[in-house]
């Protein structure tokens, strides 16, 4: 079931672009964005880069039915997180080394193996000459792991699509939906002074712990609400700092929190417990002053288990493995939700490598699941855009 030299392409595809950085923060696709569009145009796609912000441009490219049809989108992100401390690895982070069957290096998995695979599918399909009743699309974006500048402007500028496939990890099990979240920057407010006369002050730092005392609280309260798919809601103060110098009062203390939601969850809904939150301290402490903003918002989404998406992905694996996909929650939050709300498109998350493996010290993905996730994207289009 498999076109062997497009796979053997895809680990070479990925492999090569693991050896472009391309972190964000700060923001440094360019050069992987460049290399995808230069293959994917030799590869016989219609093909152009759509910058999101200056320096930073998206992947854009379209393998043409010779009918008119409905239109399917293959999407992943180019950037990767920092690498962290390099001395925590033992290879190097991006060397692009493969051994003992293994990929490694930063965004291996998360998702530099799926974006390959996509575009190496895309590659066969055009070199099959498969007669697609439609057109397959491929958006390669920048800024995921940040704020998601990239597939904002795709949508902005009028990307549609019927059906889509978002190819994060999912270990080629079918990801069903997942978690939304919102991260929130949490200052508190107090006023300087010589901390040998602390007491002419307000402390910032003690103003914060109490918002974490509450923040404790309605962590609990949360965590009885469930869906059946993606579990719980969470929250968790994930960074803190505040303060100048050893001898002076904090006049300031900033918290960063990540609050994943569960469908059926709102924006609106979160940032009015955020904000009763601070309102009951400041009814407690009249010495109490904190606001918050919201720096990232992607909301939780799903799929039906019986959609015919989800089953001619289903058809795929199984046609390629020989084995039936596990239907799951995706465990981490990706832009599928983005596109099911903004464009209105069904949308499925499944491509090789796992999420456990994103965003750690030796990062890798299994190269022979690069090799099945090409052929699985080859079998869904087919299946999708020749009926």
């Amino acid at each position: 079931m498999r076109d062997i030299d497009f796979c053997e392409k895809a680990i070479k595809l990925a492999q090569d672009i693991v050896k472009i950085p391309s972190e964000a923060p700060p923001g440094e696709e360019k050069a992987v964005a460049e290399k995808l569009a230069e293959v994917l145009s030799e590869g016989g796609l219609e093909t152009k880069l759509v910058e999101a912000a200056p320096g930073r441009p998206n992947v854009l490219a379209t393998l043409r039915g010779v009918d008119k049809g409905p239109t399917l989108l293959y999407q992943g992100h180019i950037d990767v997180v920092p690498v962290g401390d390099a001395s925590l690895w033992s290879v190097p982070p991006y060397g692009g080394i493969i051994r003992d069957g293994k990929l490694y290096g930063r965004g291996a998995s998360d998702m530099k193996g799926g974006v390959a695979a996509m575009a190496a599918a895309a590659m066969a399909l055009k070199r099959q000459n498969v007669p697609l009743k439609g057109n397959l699309v491929l958006a390669f974006v920048v800024d995921e792991e940040v704020s998601n500048l990239g597939i904002k402007k795709l949508i902005e500028d009028g990307l549609a699509a019927d059906w889509a496939v978002v190819g994060e990890p999912t270990n080629l099990d079918i990801a069903l939906g997942h978690r939304g979240v919102i991260a929130f920057k949490v200052r508190t407010y107090g006023r300087a002074a010589h901390a040998a006369q602390a007491q002419a002050g307000v402390n910032a730092i003690d103003k914060a712990f109490s918002f974490r005392s509450e923040i404790e609280k309605l962590r609990e309260a949360i965590s009885n609400r469930s869906n059946s798919l993606l579990g719980n809601p969470s929250l968790n103060l994930t960074t803190i700092k505040g303060g100048t110098k050893v001898n002076i009062i904090p006049d300031f203390c900033e918290m960063t929190l990540d609050r994943r939601l569960v469908p059926g969850e709102t924006r609106e809904a979160v940032e009015s417990e955020i904000r009763a939150l601070i309102n009951e301290l400041a009814t407690r402490d009249p010495e109490f002053r904190a606001d918050f903003t919201v720096t990232t918002c992607v909301a939780p989404g799903e799929i039906a288990k019986d959609h015919p998406l989800v089953q001619a992905l289903n058809k795929a694996v199984l046609q390629v493995t020989g084995e039936m996909p596990k239907f799951k929650g995706f465990e981490a939050t990706c832009e599928a939700s983005i596109i099911m709300e903004a464009m209105k498109t069904p949308t499925v998350i499944f491509g090789p490598g796992r999420i456990a493996q994103a965003h750690c010290a030796d990062e890798y993905i299994e190269v022979e699941q690069i090799a099945k996730a090409t052929s699985s994207y080859i079998e869904l289009a087919k299946n999708f855009l020749t009926k």
